[in-house]
């Protein structure tokens, strides 16, 4: 349980700024935004159905899935293995399957799919401290590395280095970040 809470506190810091307002006014802001913006709540609420999901409670975590989408927009599937500190932008249109693994970090704009192909050959692994930006697609059994970046609108359907920086679709990649 102590685990379940620090990733929570991981991903609301990776989602509520801290502009150096001090303690008392952090938390005063992370507990407003918690209770207004429906993208930290999908992420605090994907958290409490991921560990129903691992102790086998998967009615439990099905109809927190369900209250994840109708909130938020977002379908968050409970199996998903994601990392802390995933940052959820923009709620809106993302996909995350059941069989994605995501490090941690992971910044996620609206439209995001990562998952199944429909070709097999399983779902994505995503490294540390990548950003989908809006409208990408991850798909297949693929591997992004760690710090890499996936373009607005691109369907990435092959590896992605570490630090690269993947566009286009189907995507390829254009650049090796420094």
């Amino acid at each position: 349980m102590a685990a379940l809470f620090r990733t929570m506190a991981e991903d609301v810091r990776g989602m509520v700024v801290d502009r150096g307002q001090g303690r008392l006014g952090y938390v005063v802001s992370a507990t407003l935004k918690i209770a207004l913006y429906p993208r930290i709540r999908a992420v605090l609420l994907f958290r409490i159905a991921n560990a129903f999901y691992k102790r086998r409670l998967g009615i439990l975590a099905y109809a927190i899935q369900a209250h994840i989408l109708k909130i938020s927009g977002a379908e968050l599937h409970p199996a998903a293995n994601i990392g802390p500190g995933f940052c959820l932008v923009h709620s809106n249109g993302v996909v995350i399957g059941d069989r994605a693994t995501i490090g941690a970090h992971f910044i996620c704009m609206h439209q995001v799919t990562v998952g199944d192909s429909g070709k097999g050959g399983g779902q994505p692994t995503i490294g540390e401290w990548v950003t989908a930006s809006a409208g990408s697609k991850i798909l297949g059994g693929i591997t992004v590395g760690d710090q890499a970046v996936i373009g607005a609108n691109s369907v990435v359907l092959a590896d992605v280095p570490p630090k690269g920086v993947a566009v286009g679709s189907p995507a390829r990649v254009v650049k090796i970040r420094e």
